[in-house]
């Protein structure tokens, strides 16, 4: 009775969250830049991601985000609409960062900052 139960929450937590990964395509902002969590939820049948990062250092940093997002099979879907968001911080500040995905196939997704 227990495995069934553990596959039971296994399988709930597998279709409740969506995945999330980051990639930094600027090697500087890699020691500027602290992400402290990457989450996702789903608001409406729309998975909305969300990043929560801090500026290390003392100065101002800015850079941009771009959240890509893929179906449940992996592929890239086409979002004409996506943009790079411009991100400023003050030192030591933090903030979050989110988007809403184009439609209700995106089930997992990468950001991109730069």
């Amino acid at each position: 009775m227990g495995l069934v139960a553990a596959l039971l929450v296994a399988l709930l937590v597998a279709g409740c969250a969506a995945r999330g990964e980051i990639e930094v395509l600027n090697d500087d902002l890699t020691d500027q830049l602290e992400i402290k969590k990457l989450k996702s939820r789903l608001v409406g049948g729309l998975t909305q991601g969300q990043l929560r990062v801090r500026n290390k250092s003392k100065k101002p940093q800015s850079f941009q985000v771009k959240f890509i997002w893929f179906d449940s099979q992996g592929f890239q879907i086409d979002n004409e609409a996506a943009s790079w968001l411009p991100v400023m911080l003050q030192g030591r500040e933090e903030k979050t960062v989110q988007a809403v995905a184009p439609n209700d196939s995106a089930k997992t997704y990468k950001v991109l900052i730069r």
